[in-house]
């Protein structure tokens, strides 16, 4: 929906101020950030398991070159941020919108760094390594539908910690 994250949120962050009262119907923002590397599964709140496994479901047999696994977080609620960062989702994440992400990896041993092109001018499709790419995007499709066709929105609970100063 934005594009010039490397010249600050001004995108995200103006829907955001722009749309307060569409942030309580927003089950979560997910921010695509994993460079060429494949979508190799996600680590969710106790409270949004039994849904993630509903809506994960299907990508455990969609590609036996890639496997998925849905991990519960055991770790404490994470504090509320205070500031937006360097990413779109941070001006979500600072209204309590959840903003879990994918997890990622390089299961084929391509040895991708990151990090080389991370938001320069080196940045650029030829870089991608399509078979990840692909499966990414089957990954993000099932999950956005499957979340878009609950019956109500993910569980908030467990996900920020609201008494963190």
């Amino acid at each position: 929906l934005w594009a010039g994250e490397e010249f600050g949120l001004r995108g995200s962050e103006y829907w955001v101020r722009t749309n307060p009262e569409k942030l309580v119907k927003i089950s979560n923002y997910f921010n695509r950030d994993g460079g060429p590397t494949v979508t190799k599964g996600i680590t969710v709140p106790e409270a949004m398991y039994e849904d993630f496994k509903k809506v994960c479901e299907p990508l455990y047999s969609i590609n036996p070159d890639f496997s998925f696994e849905l991990n519960k977080r055991t770790s404490k609620p994470r504090p509320l941020p205070k500031t937006a960062g360097g990413s779109d989702h941070a001006h979500f994440a600072m209204n309590g919108v959840p903003t879990i992400s994918f997890d990622n990896g390089d299961p084929k041993g391509y040895d991708f760094n990151y990090m080389e092109i991370w938001h320069t001018e080196r940045d650029t499709y030829n870089m991608s390594i399509p078979e990840y790419m692909n499966h990414t995007s089957v990954v993000t499709a099932i999950v956005m539908y499957n979340l878009g066709n609950l019956d109500h929105l993910l569980s908030r609970e467990g996900l920020y910690d609201l008494n963190v100063k």
